[in-house]
């Protein structure tokens, strides 16, 4: 599935596969508890938030509003008709279009080894943040089709230079939070 447009890398695994359920694992459950724990503001985002369960995951832990975006049409839809009071939205690109300095805290856990381009996407996410961005990615290799790379600590410190960040790895993730 390596080289797949994010459309059809949900259709085929994501909604195909039912993969959206694994956020009830035990380990999953712990990872979003400490996205959570590091969210700032009351109006925040998730971004490549699949079939919306992280989300409402997070608004459960957080409070305040969330929005879910990812770069699959079905997806969102999925997301929409299953979660129907929240708001999912298609994003198409990288581009800011509107979304610079929207929200406080920008959540986008374990999407980063999917894009092409990770340093154009960390910019997006910086520039959409007002006060903060938490970055999730695994720090082994994961059988999970549609991984462009693995990072380590070293290639997250590069890829985040410049930005005011700390790396905490923990299990088989990195936690990555970037302040503005």
């Amino acid at each position: 599935m390596q080289g797949l447009s994010a459309e059809e890398y949900c259709q085929r695994h994501w909604i195909g596969k039912e993969v959206y359920k694994h956020i009830a694992w035990p380990k999953h459950q712990k990872r979003i508890k400490m996205c959570a724990d590091m969210v700032v503001g009351t109006n925040n985002a998730d971004v490549g938030c699949a079939c919306g369960d992280m989300t409402v995951r997070l608004l459960e832990l957080v409070g305040g509003t969330w929005t879910g975006f990812d770069f699959s049409q079905s997806a969102v839809d999925m997301a929409v008709q299953r979660f129907p009071d929240m708001a999912f939205v298609l994003l198409e690109d990288y581009n800011l279009n509107g979304l610079e300095g929207t929200f406080d805290t920008v959540v986008c856990s374990e999407v980063i080894e999917h894009v092409e381009d990770d340093k154009a996407f960390l910019q997006f996410l910086y520039g959409v943040a007002t006060k903060r961005v938490v970055l999730t990615t695994p720090n082994k290799h994961v059988t999970d089709p549609g991984h462009l790379r693995l990072y380590t600590e070293n290639t997250l410190h590069k890829l985040m230079a410049g930005l005011n960040h700390t790396i905490h790895r923990e299990d088989t993730f990195f936690y990555c939070r970037i302040d503005k």
